[in-house]
């Protein structure tokens, strides 16, 4: 779907649905939710943040924000490398700015999660992407949120089943990296002219 009023394009499967219908979200974000597998994907647009020159960190430190924000136990970084252009080429095809100024990188981590403040908690795979723009000074960031496993008691397993593996959940993610797309750069404000 567009998202942010079409300025940025992303594939996801016709089962997420636009959370916006139901419920207010902030501006600097697009929520997306399949309740039949109880997944959802979140698309941020967060400032820059400089103090924070290397990558996995900036990747690591989202991963540890939603965790605090979730409340979860038992969380473990899986994965996390950096991705080359290629993996994004709709959002490196023509960016404003040189293309060795933009980053990109891949984190999965695990997360035991309760929802609701029930005592039942979920395993959660997070797989969190993460586009570093230093010349809209932001950072674009696509979360998936995947339950791998449901506590019996959970009201999730009451409505949602499992669907699909750590494999499953990667690939996902990469599919929606590669069709990741920034359609009008004046989202972010204050472009950098400078190209090169």
């Amino acid at each position: 779907p567009g998202l942010f009023g079409g300025a940025i394009g992303l594939a996801v499967p016709r089962t997420f649905l636009d959370v916006s219908a139901i419920r207010p979200i902030p501006d600097h974000q697009e929520v997306l939710v399949d309740a039949d597998a109880d997944q959802s994907v979140i698309v941020e647009l967060l400032e820059r943040d400089d103090d924070r020159a290397d990558d996995q960190v900036v990747a690591e430190c989202i991963f540890r924000e939603y965790m605090e924000s979730n409340n979860a136990t038992e969380c473990e970084v899986i994965s996390s490398r950096r991705l080359k252009d290629e993996e994004a080429p709709l959002l490196m095809a023509d960016p404003p700015c040189p293309k060795s100024w933009i980053s990109l990188h891949l984190l999965t981590g695990s997360q035991s999660v309760a929802k609701f403040k029930e005592e039942f908690r979920n395993r959660v795979l997070l797989h969190i992407f993460v586009a570093r723009l230093p010349n809209v000074h932001a950072e674009l960031v696509i979360v998936f949120n995947q339950p791998v496993q449901l506590d019996a008691m959970s009201s999730s397993a009451q409505v949602a089943h499992v669907q699909g593996s750590f494999d499953d959940g990667q690939q996902l993610m990469q599919d929606m990296v590669r069709t990741l797309e920034v359609k009008d750069w004046t989202l972010f404000g204050g472009l950098s002219p400078d190209r090169a």
